[in-house]
């Protein structure tokens, strides 16, 4: 563990199919990630679907990484951003999420792809859900902070239906 670092870790299971098929575990905590193959009983947060729908994902999980090593090679890793920095108030506020995401992204290199989220739970029986479907391109366009989902919604171009309670339980985590 690094000085200033926190000491909480956020247990991610994703479940992938297509090219990159298979289940694995990530930890993060404030300054590293580490992943195993295989996935943990019961994770806080557990992605599903098409291994090439995460692809962007992937972009920003590396960008956080240089971030969090140019500030670890500086000795300045206490000083990183409250954006990067996972507390105990959002592990907190997490574990009170018990829900999923359907996430339909209209119009993708390969088609209309879906995905899903859970938080706290593997079985939609076990929580309330919220369906969202966008633009694939309006969704990386946001992802890169091109626009805010706030906006795209303002515009109508993000349905949403189902529990409209969880995405206010998800901020209290994020924020």
């Amino acid at each position: 563990m690094y000085a200033g670092a926190s000491d909480v870790e956020l247990i991610v299971g994703m479940r992938m199919n297509g090219e990159h098929a298979g289940e694995w575990t990530l930890i993060f905590s404030d300054v590293e990630l580490e992943a195993e193959e295989g996935r943990e009983a019961r994770p806080l947060v557990t992605l599903e679907g098409e291994s090439e729908f995460w692809a962007p994902m992937r972009v920003e999980l590396r960008r956080w990484l240089e971030i969090v090593e140019s500030a670890r090679n500086k000795g300045q890793i206490n000083r990183l951003p409250d954006a990067y920095r996972l507390t105990t108030k959002r592990l907190n506020n997490l574990e009170r999420v018990k829900g999923y995401i359907n996430l339909t992204f209209r119009e993708a290199p390969a088609g209309d792809v879906t995905a899903r989220v859970y938080f706290n739970t593997f079985d939609e029986r076990e929580g309330d859900g919220l369906n969202v479907s966008m633009l694939y391109a309006d969704f990386l366009r946001a992802l890169r902070g091109e626009i805010t989902f706030k906006e795209l919604g303002s515009d109508n171009r993000i349905d949403v239906s189902g529990d409209m309670g969880l995405p206010m339980k998800l901020m209290s985590a994020v924020v």
